[in-house]
């Protein structure tokens, strides 16, 4: 059985990590839209994995939404 300052322990670290999980799906759905305009407004894959520095092989997989 769990001790109650345990239990409220685990229930902070689990709200946590909902919190910032939520927040990391926000995070990456501006940066995937950031990346497809950018892509679609003519920048070259290069030029997008030099500033972002992500792989060329994640850049694809952003453009074609894998």
């Amino acid at each position: 059985m769990l001790a109650e300052d345990n239990a409220a322990v685990l229930k902070d670290w689990a709200d946590e990590s909902r919190r910032l999980e939520s927040a990391l799906r926000v995070n990456n759905e501006g940066r995937d839209g950031a990346i497809r305009h950018a892509l679609k407004l003519g920048a070259g894959v290069g030029e997008v994995v030099a500033v972002t520095g992500l792989t060329r092989a994640r850049i694809y997989q952003i453009r074609d939404a894998k």
